[in-house]
């Protein structure tokens, strides 16, 4: 009998299988979905491939994975069916939103303390993960790494490397570039480091820059390079922002570092320097003699900071170049964090990938992690209060992350309270208060502290997210959903770096996001990680970078399109019509005497600040944004601050000086009983069309919507503000009434008919309006979206049957996630639902992050040939990003996606992959996830200009 693999490959067969018509699939019949298939397990399973007829998922109570010969006879028999299907018993989904914890799974938690604050939690866990430790897989030091090195490592107490350690290292020294994807903790910066101070002992003149998107990460990874290559007397260096000229110079002279470190947004600066050819003759040095650029927290650079970056990389290359130094002999390292595209992003960011070695897979030992994932709570810094207790009680030390300033205030001033309530008060000076706004001496005290175990825990925002390394932190609280996965896994890369860690998410019950994630934990958990994604290529970003590198080291007009894409010759040709570049006729070079550099954010944003200074001694407290400024130190405001004893101190603002960016402050003797809150509007004023306007027909009688693209100027106002109290009041606390949290006289609450009980309120005293208010603006193109009256009429009747499904279900205890439906116009949760939705696909369409496109709704009450409701897309940067403009021109397109996204998603009424986000400005109210899905299948592809 012929072995079957003896047989010759039938090609013509495969050519049929290629050529034959594939079957019409569903949208939810995508591999990573999940699906129901009452015949295999009973229950849900996920996708992992499909080959041609062949389907193949993966069941939970399946050792091996089902396979199913021929999809579509098995969807046309209803043995597959999609995940949301209404066959799914209700016993299966109750099962997947939140699992009882038992004591159990409680016990598979090593650490007899952790194991305890689980206990004590147990009736609030929805779930556990725990992560067991490895060892890791270490090599010595390698015995061809130069003697001194060898030397200096061990001094330092490194006496071997981690298998990514040295493969890192291998390929460094083979020329390639090198993308670090291992995990926190891992050893990142002895991955590239050996290789990179070996090249500087041998060859003197070789030069490193290492580039860190934050400040304080850069002084961080300094004094781990400054204690292994000071010994060997190797030349480091850093250059930050506040540094006087005199120093920078002075770190130039008589020669330049061999290492130094910067900032993406003083490189920029710094690069216009080479025109100074004496000054600055050793800064032309360095890049002549360029060798390496590392790359930190790659992550960072996606959306338009992302675009700007990659420009500014070019703009490197270019002056390397043009120094007679050679580009093409860089060697390019990056460490990125958790994302879904890591390859993707350095590719962009390079500019090459022939050369790429990808190292994803850790051989460093790992502590292990548990992770306790608590219910939705309405009670969010009672619990985290409880929880930090725990902590203090167990002599553990902590990192407690939330997402304002303000919250991490109010958490701490509750801390205090419940301390001095104990009469603990002396542990008021181990915690500590850490965000972005403190001065850096402040910071730096605080991690001081920390590393001498003098503050035990830290109340911190983002500004800690990023890899600063504190090995003495035990245990990470991350109190409420972040906004995206990759945070939330770079927040829980702050415990247990070296020895088992625990991190306890804590979610409220009022936000929807947090509600979902505390409810699905298995989507917390598993979730598939956002992508980072940039485009350098955007008109407006790349002309601004175009007349930076033609004022700094002019462009040779034969390498522009070479050097800066194809979109660069079109634009360089506007700029020189627009006279804001010109050609040097006799060598060819595009050049600019202006100084553009000043008028380019990297990071999008307004740079001016406002120092906050006490009224009384003329002491610097804090440095705010502008933005912040107008929100928080407005006349008579009130702002808190951390004293060196621990307590809260508070202090009313006397005035905001625009001129001076000052603020001058009054120390309070005491806690004021009325607090301050701003009064916040946003407006959008279109100002020309960019396009003809067009409609988009719907197929649904004589609907459409009108679109027109506009550049518009965006501002947002603080118009005011509000005094607030708080106050122990008889109130509703069921979270879906009408009535929550508002005041009341009887014991039943009158619209939910619920038991009422005592509970702190806010009350606004006085409302307060500012005669000419505080504003920041910017200009970017927005697409308008208009519905017409016909439309009304479909929506209202959809909106109908829904309401009636509801009722039906539930009877008068209807779901607090569709009270909108009932409280709300048809018209209004469609177009803010379909804002939303059409948002969470644009990474799908275009070269643009999630953080590049917001939305923003609002009613004009007199309008006549259209619905009142109308929808604004507006890019997020100055100067736009691309976005809009391509929701403009392919918005049936985007709609189509958008509508296959919801399909696919399983859950019920709405999620952050279908629906919510949280950056919208409504505060994810008024949303619909049905009736935005109506909406966006309604579109057709015939469309009309007008």
């Amino acid at each position: 009998m012929p072995n079957p693999s003896d047989r010759p490959i039938d090609y013509a067969a495969i050519a049929r299988s290629v050529m034959k018509p594939s079957g019409q699939k569903s949208a939810w019949l995508v591999e990573g979905q999940a699906i129901y298939a009452p015949s295999h397990a009973q229950g849900i399973g996920n996708i992992t491939a499909i080959l041609g007829d062949r389907l193949i998922a993966k069941f939970p109570n399946y050792s091996v994975p089902v396979i199913i010969t021929n999809w579509q006879e098995a969807i046309n028999r209803q043995e597959i069916l999609p995940a949301n299907s209404q066959q799914i018993t209700s016993e299966i989904i109750r099962e997947q939103e939140i699992y009882d914890v038992s004591e159990e799974d409680i016990a598979t938690i090593p650490q007899p303390e952790f194991r305890e604050i689980a206990l004590n939690f147990q009736a609030s866990l929805a779930a556990i993960r725990v992560t067991e430790s490895t060892e890791g897989e270490a090599h010595r030091l390698p015995v061809d790494l130069p003697i001194i090195l060898q030397e200096a490592l061990r001094e330092q107490g490194y006496t071997h490397l981690w298998s990514h350690q040295i493969q890192s290292l291998e390929a460094m020294r083979n020329g390639k570039d090198v993308l670090l994807a291992t995990p926190t903790a891992s050893g990142k910066t002895l991955s590239f480091l050996p290789a990179i101070l070996e090249t500087c002992i041998q060859d003197p003149q070789a030069t490193a820059l290492l580039i860190f998107p934050l400040k304080a990460l850069a002084i961080d990874q300094l004094s781990k390079l400054e204690a292994i290559a000071k010994p060997m007397g190797l030349h480091t260096g850093m250059m930050t922002g506040d540094m006087p000229k005199a120093e920078r110079l002075k770190l130039f002279t008589p020669q330049a570092p061999q290492i130094l470190c910067i900032s993406p947004d003083l490189l920029h600066h710094q690069l216009n320097r080479i025109r100074y050819r004496h000054e600055w003759q050793t800064w032309r040095d360095f890049l002549t003699r360029l060798r390496y650029v590392v790359i930190d927290e790659a992550h960072t650079y996606r959306g338009s900071f992302g675009g700007h970056f990659a420009n500014l990389i070019r703009r490197l290359r270019l002056a390397v170049d043009r120094l007679e130094g050679n580009s093409d002999r860089i060697q390019y390292v990056l460490a990125t964090a958790t994302i879904g595209n890591p390859i993707e992003l350095t590719e962009r960011i390079t500019e090459r990938s022939d050369r790429l070695v990808y190292i994803n897979r850790s051989g460093a030992r790992a502590a292990g992690r548990t992770i306790l994932c608590l219910k939705p709570t309405a009670r969010t810094n009672t619990e985290a209060s409880r929880l930090i207790l725990e902590w203090l009680e167990r002599g553990l030390s902590g990192i407690v992350f939330c997402n304002t300033r303000a919250g991490a205030k109010s958490l701490l001033a509750l801390m205090n309270a419940e301390l001095e309530r104990q009469k603990r008060g002396d542990l008021k000076a181990s915690l500590a208060l850490f965000y972005g706004s403190l001065r850096s001496d402040r910071r730096h005290q605080i991690i001081e502290s920390v590393k001498q175990n003098k503050v035990r825990v830290i109340f911190a925002t983002s500004a800690l997210e990023a890899g600063i390394d504190l090995p003495e932190l035990d245990c990470c609280l991350i109190k409420g959903y972040p906004g995206s996965l990759m945070s939330f896994y770079q927040r829980i890369g702050r415990a247990g770096r070296h020895q088992h860690g625990l991190v306890v998410f804590l979610p409220s019950l009022g936000d929807p996001l947090d509600y979902y994630y505390g409810s699905n934990p298995q989507m917390l958990l598993d979730g598939e990680v956002e992508r980072a994604l940039c485009n350098p290529n955007y008109h407006s970003i790349l002309s601004k970078h175009l007349r930076c590198a033609a004022s700094e080291s002019m462009i040779p007009a034969s390498e522009v399109k070479q050097r800066f894409g194809d979109n660069a010759g079109n634009i360089a040709d506007e700029l020189l019509k627009q006279k804001a570049l010109q050609i040097n006729e006799k060598s060819g070079d595009l050049f600019t005497h202006d100084r553009p550099h000043n008028s380019v954010n990297l990071r999008g944003a307004t740079q001016d600040s406002v120092m906050l200074v006490d009224g009384n001694t003329n002491q610097e407290l804090e440095e705010l944004s502008l933005l912040q400024a107008y929100r928080e130190v407005f006349p008579n405001a009130i702002y808190a601050m951390q004293s060196n004893d621990g307590n809260l101190q508070y202090y009313r603002s006397r005035s905001l000086d625009l001129e001076s960016k000052q603020a001058s402050l009054m120390l309070l003797d005491s806690e004021p009983k009325l607090r301050t809150q701003a009064t916040q509007d946003m407006t959008i004023k279109p100002m020309e069309h960019l396009r003809e306007p067009r409609l988009v027909s719907l197929n649904l009688k004589d609907s459409k919507l009108r679109l027109t693209l506009s550049w518009a100027e965006i501002t947002n106002h603080v118009t005011g503000y509000n005094l607030i109290s708080k106050v122990r009041t008889i109130t509703c606390s069921y979270l879906r009434c009408s009535r929550y949290h508002q005041p009341m006289q009887s014991d039943i609450c009158t619209a939910c008919s619920k038991p009422t009980r005592l509970a702190e309120i806010t009350e606004v005293e006085e409302e307060n309006l500012f005669d000419v208010a505080y504003t920041t603006q910017y200009q970017a193109p927005v697409l308008r979206i208009e519905m017409n009256l016909e439309l009304a009429e479909p929506l209202q009747e959809y909106a109908n049957k829904l309401k009636q499904q509801i009722e039906n279900q539930f009877g008068t205890e209807i779901p607090s996630e569709l009270t909108p439906l009932f409280q709300t116009e048809p018209a209004d949760l469609a177009l803010h639902s379909i804002c939303h939705q059409i948002g969470i696909a644009v990474p799908l369409l275009v070269l643009s992050d999630r953080q590049d496109l917001n939305s923003y709704c609002e009613t004009e009450k007199n309008r006549v040939n259209t619905l009142k409701t109308i929808a604004y897309f507006f890019d997020t940067t100055d100067g736009g990003n691309g976005t809009c403009e391509e929701l403009f021109d392919r918005f049936e397109s985007f709609a189509v996606r958008a509508a296959q996204l919801v399909e696919a998603c399983d859950c019920q009424y709405g999620c952050p992959r279908c629906l919510m986000d949280a950056r919208c400005p409504q505060d994810n109210k008024a949303l619909n996830k049905a009736l935005g899905q109506f909406l966006l299948q309604s579109i057709s592809d015939e469309s009309e200009y007008f």
